[in-house]
């Protein structure tokens, strides 16, 4: 008989009354001795179950409906006896309210910690409608995002007299996104001030911003209402004006962010916009207005001293 079988018949009638009492609803699902003995002294383990006990039930109750005692005990020992409280919550909560063919699939764990990864507004969607168990689950970022601009539009959004309504189903998804944050903070208005007149359709100024990676940090009411409408547009002018508008977009939502109007009109002002893109992006949020200036200007300044000295 080997080390581990007589350490656990000398555990055994000792940890298996008090793991009756203490694990009531997982005494079938837990065999060995030696993990019954750990979590009896796992005092956060017993915390996490007494203070969930109803769901913990109830998921029980799901689990055997759907799975042999292996699996369930292989979902048991990887949720209830390893995942933290607020994670364990969700998963069952998500699982509990999931679809019977979902909850019959042996990879739902895998599916729903795929969905994590995706963020917590993904989460939050399986938690109230189920687990999504194929490969539509990769789609849940934007079907969220179709779903709260239906919530949040006003179905009056227009761009040079095109409906946005009317194009919105048909953007591809960093459109839609781009489009739904506009929205969202009340600056999609801004697209027909900033380009009236201009000939752009709507489909056409879309896919010019998003391609630069302008966003709705940079086309929003808040920035127009600090630096001018003007200044907006000059802005953007001087983004599409440049090989590196990634880096460049990047330091400007940096000013922005940091509400570091008055240097960014200065850069806009000079043309300086475009050179953004030799300042490191934190560089930008360490140094201060002058040391950026001095750092966008160097050239000038050398040359300026140069032309002085001939």
């Amino acid at each position: 008989m080997g080390i581990t079988n007589v350490f656990n018949q000398i555990l055994s009638p000792v940890t298996a009354n008090k793991f009756e009492t203490e694990y009531s609803l997982l005494d079938k699902y837990i065999v060995d001795d030696v993990k019954r003995s750990n979590m009896l002294s796992n005092n956060e383990l017993k915390k996490i179950y007494n203070s969930n006990k109803t769901a913990i039930k109830f998921f029980l109750i799901e689990l055997d409906r759907h799975f042999d005692i292996e699996t369930i005990r292989q979902i048991v020992d990887s949720t209830i006896l390893r995942m933290p409280e607020n994670i364990l919550v969700s998963f069952m909560t998500a699982y509990l309210n999931s679809s019977e063919i979902a909850k019959s699939n042996t990879e739902i764990l895998s599916f729903y910690n795929k969905i994590q990864n995706l963020g917590e507004e993904a989460v939050k969607y399986v938690e109230e409608n189920g687990i999504i168990t194929s490969r539509k689950y990769t789609e849940l970022p934007i079907q969220i995002i179709e779903e709260k601009y239906e919530q949040i539009k006003c179905g009056t959004e227009s761009f040079n007299g095109e409906m946005l309504d009317d194009h919105f189903k048909s953007l591809n998804p960093v459109e839609k996104v781009f489009v739904y944050k506009l929205v969202e903070s009340n600056s999609f208005e801004l697209l027909e001030q900033l380009f009236n007149g201009k000939n752009y359709s709507l489909r056409s100024i879309l896919k010019l911003l998003t391609s630069h990676k302008i966003d709705d940090q940079i086309i929003n009411m808040d920035v127009s209402n600090s630096i001018g409408l003007n200044n907006l547009y000059v802005l953007i002018l001087l983004i599409l004006d440049t090989e590196y508008y990634e880096m460049v977009v990047n330091n400007v939502n940096s000013l922005i962010i940091g509400k570091r109007y008055n240097l960014l009109m200065k850069l806009i002002n000079e043309g300086l916009i475009r050179d953004l893109y030799r300042v490191n992006i934190n560089q930008v949020n360490e140094l201060n207005d002058r040391e950026i200036y001095e750092i966008l200007t160097y050239g000038q300044r050398i040359y300026r001293l140069d032309t002085y000295a001939a």
